[in-house]
């Protein structure tokens, strides 16, 4: 007769026997994955390569310059296109109040909820020294 200690031992040795094969699969499933993301991944940095090789070319400073006066309308800007930080404030116009009313008064003494008011100084014109030119 069988005793119960050998049922039970060839009953572990399958349930073994079953786990490894299992495992021994899932592995092999596994390293095929893994073998795939390790050619996508040679394969995107090659490309990562070439896309930088392409954008040092389209970055030269040359090929921009030629490019820009060849496309683009661009002049230096003078010297009378630079305004005073005072006058460009003073000439914005002023938010309307909550109520709706406009006008040059409108928003002088409540602004806009959520908005900070312009400080006098600013609205004034920026300060200069003497002697530094331009007409203040």
């Amino acid at each position: 007769m069988i005793r119960p200690v050998t049922i039970g031992a060839l009953a572990l040795i399958a349930a073994v026997a079953t786990g490894l094969y299992a495992v021994s699969y899932e592995v092999r499933r596994l390293e095929g994955l893994l073998e795939r993301f390790n050619r996508a991944l040679v394969s995107d940095r090659a490309a990562i390569r070439v896309l930088e090789a392409e954008w040092s070319y389209l970055d030269q400073p040359e090929r921009l310059q030629a490019l820009a006066e060849r496309y683009l309308d661009l002049v230096p800007v003078a010297a009378d296109q630079i305004g005073d930080l005072g006058e460009t404030l003073a000439s914005l116009p002023l938010r309307r109040t909550s109520s709706g009313a406009g006008g040059p008064e409108a928003g002088a003494g409540s602004p806009t909820p959520g908005t900070k008011p312009v400080p006098p100084a600013l609205l004034g014109g920026v300060p200069r020294r003497p002697g530094a030119g331009g007409t203040s």
